[in-house]
């Protein structure tokens, strides 16, 4: 093969790779700590499901979502990443990206005892968090916060 002809073959290759990137943004929730949170023994997980309004779904519908974590003495940030536009318009968002739920559960010594759920709300055309507690068995609204590039759930 000729260098000119390999040459523009490569070019057209790297052009083909960079248009098939898909949109993509961050979700990062910012945890307030108590001072001196035992958090050695704490582990968190991120994973997404397609919604289940039936509850038709099972435990292999998920899956687990890599997430990076900062910990500093009086905050934890927990961030990972949704693969669609950052919107939840139904006109500009694909159906599987609306479908969605994105789960972040914190496990103390292996047992699951809080969970934020967070969703495209079809109704308001809004992400929405909520925090599902074990210990108060409440769910409670968390403020979702859109910075340029990023949704931020702030968990006091």
């Amino acid at each position: 093969m000729s260098k000119p002809l390999f040459t523009i073959l490569l070019l057209c290759s790297a052009l083909f790779l960079t248009a098939c990137v898909l949109p993509s943004h961050a979700i990062r929730i910012n945890e307030s700590l108590p001072k001196n949170a035992p958090i050695e023994k704490e582990s968190v997980v991120t994973y997404a499901r397609p919604d289940c309004p039936k509850g038709e779904c099972s435990l292999q519908d998920e899956f687990i979502v890599g997430h990076s974590e900062v910990n500093t003495a009086d905050q934890r940030q927990i961030e990972f990443y949704r693969y669609s536009r950052m919107t939840c318009d139904i006109k500009k968002v694909s159906m599987s990206a609306r479908d969605y739920k994105y789960y972040v559960v914190w496990h103390y010594e292996g047992v699951p005892y809080r969970v934020i759920e967070a969703f495209c709300d079809e109704k308001s055309q809004e992400f929405r968090a909520f925090l599902l507690d074990d210990k108060d068995k409440q769910r409670k609204e968390l403020p979702v916060l859109k910075n340029s590039g990023e949704w931020v759930i702030e968990v006091k």
